[in-house]
């Protein structure tokens, strides 16, 4: 491979110092960072935990001296003549887009089942909504009927009254019609009615006592009916609101309806998916379609990001790298080497299914090719440590550390602040990169290098979404080839969709060989 020296910014300010590129390429300022003592050795990993313990060093380790360069590699450059034209731009921008696209696809996926769970929330709580209206008019029905009665047993109270009032207006209550005379000790008295007096008082007791009561019994009835009434109000209040709660309820289920439609839609359609995938759905890094004509400025900010959450699995990345045909000349097998990718991302928050592309991009599908500057036994996926004038690129005791050391690196080249990298050394880059397009011209000396990293990537993408569309309902069985066992896609698959008319499934990308 044609590889380049590291050049990027620096950490700390200082006078303007040159690193020179690959012959023939001009050489790129950058203020240097202060020596200090860097006597390096190589570590790994412990396991179970982020300290790395010192190794040996091996061939190809560190300088033990000043500031290290630290040298990567890339696929093969042409070297321009001294003296021609500087070559035309690379338009990164189709990479860029198809990567983000891809990207915002599989957020949309990601986000379906959620959008499932939103529907049946929506329906049960519609369910319960019918339910609360249901219970709230049987109420209102029985204090209707309470009502009734208490507003019956007033009228008779009122009525007892009436009449008793009347009864002692006309005498008829203790009098006895045709009887116009009544005899007693003291001989014939005339009364009204005829009736003696003393019993005309018995009598007037006796009313007396009967009109008590039955005030008492209309006060009563008359208490009743004004709570009924309130109960009354109460409960066509209750009713009303239980119908606005079901009004809500049901238009709930329209809009979560709605949204899983358009969530099937993104998920299945990859070029609206970028549009309508919900920011919040993934955690990748997800940015609007982009137009292939886009400016290069543009497509370096617009592009993935080196920092950021890893979107493919590491059993997806096994399982696509099988898919490939291509056969891994590693210390370890491909699946524990995708693992260690995933670990030493969340260790770093290197978005580690892109540096896996990388590496692909670097060996040559792990392959090693013959004539290049690292073996297998070098446990280096990344060229750290080879260069044009280098005899051989650094070498780390296993894969594990290997892996850490490339994402260490990334880490230090995409940072806006130092961070500490004890595989490598001081390296005397940091917030040169931060997206993988920006490494063309310093992580390699290839100006496609970048492009070659998203092309990878796309591919590895292209065959993670209808996986992820079949493990989420969205592809009928058997429309997608199945991942092997033991590495289809994390989580649990969801119902199939009611009706799916036009959705594509994405067929795995053909395999492209790397640089």
């Amino acid at each position: 491979m044609a590889l380049a020296t590291v050049v990027g910014c620096a950490y700390g300010a200082g006078p303007a110092g040159a690193i020179p590129l690959v012959p023939g390429e001009s050489t790129t300022s950058v203020p240097p960072v202060a020596a200090t003592s860097t006597t390096t050795t190589s570590t790994t990993q412990v396991p179970g935990s982020t300290t790395f313990a010192p190794v040996a060093p091996s061939k190809g380790s560190p300088p033990t001296t000043g500031v290290p360069n630290v040298p990567t590699g890339g696929p093969p450059t042409s070297i321009p003549a001294p003296g021609a034209p500087p070559p035309p731009p690379i338009d990164v921008g189709p990479s860029v887009a198809a990567v983000n696209t891809d990207l915002a696809q599989l957020a949309a996926i990601s986000s379906y089942p959620q959008a499932q769970a939103n529907v049946s929330t929506a329906e049960a709580q519609q369910a319960a909504a019918w339910a609360g209206l249901a219970k709230s008019r049987i109420a209102a029905t029985g204090v209707a009927a309470h009502r009734r009665d208490a507003a019956q047993q007033l009228a008779g109270a009122a009525a007892r009254m009436a009449s008793l009032a009347l009864a002692a207006y006309t005498g008829e209550a203790y009098a006895a019609p045709g009887s116009p005379q009544a005899s007693s000790a003291t001989g014939t008295v005339a009364t009204a009615g005829g009736v003696a007096p003393d019993v005309i008082a018995d009598e007037q007791v006796l009313l007396d006592l009967v009109v008590q009561h039955t005030e008492k019994v209309f006060t009563s009835a008359r208490g009743a009916l004004r709570s009924a009434t309130a109960d009354s109000a109460r409960a066509a209040g209750a009713v009303a609101a239980a119908s606005a709660a079901v009004g809500g309820a049901d238009q709930g289920v329209l809009d979560a309806k709605a949204a899983l439609a358009a969530a099937a839609r993104a998920a299945t359609t990859s070029g609206a998916a970028a549009q309508q995938a919900s920011a919040t759905s993934a955690g990748a890094q997800l940015t609007s379609a982009t137009s292939p004509s886009m400016s290069e400025a543009t497509a370096l900010a617009d592009a993935p990001k080196i920092l950021g959450p890893t979107v493919a699995t590491a059993p997806e990345l096994a399982a696509w790298f099988s898919s490939t045909g291509h056969q891994a000349d590693t210390t370890v097998p491909i699946a524990q080497l995708a693992a260690d990718y995933v670990a030493a991302g969340e260790a770093t928050g290197v978005r580690a299914d892109l540096a896996f592309a990388q590496s692909i991009v670097e060996t040559g599908f792990f392959g090693f090719p013959s004539g290049g500057q690292l073996t297998a036994a070098d446990n280096n996926f990344a060229g750290i440590g080879a260069c044009d004038t280098c005899a051989h690129g650094w070498s780390f005791p296993d894969a594990s550390t290997g892996v850490s050391a490339q994402e260490q690196l990334l880490e230090a080249y995409a940072s806006p602040t130092k961070v500490q990298t004890p595989l490598i050394g001081p390296v005397g880059v940091g917030g040169c990169c931060p997206t993988w397009v920006a490494l063309a011209g310093k992580w390699a000396s290839s100006r496609r290098y970048g492009v070659e990293i998203l092309s990878t990537y796309q591919e590895i993408l292209d065959w993670v979404i209808p996986q992820r569309l079949l493990a989420a309902g969205l592809a009928a069985p058997g429309s997608v080839v199945p991942a092997p066992p033991g590495t289809e896609a994390s989580g649990p698959a969801g119902p199939a969709a009611p009706s799916a008319p036009g959705i594509a499934s994405k067929a795995p990308a053909p395999a492209t060989p790397g640089g």
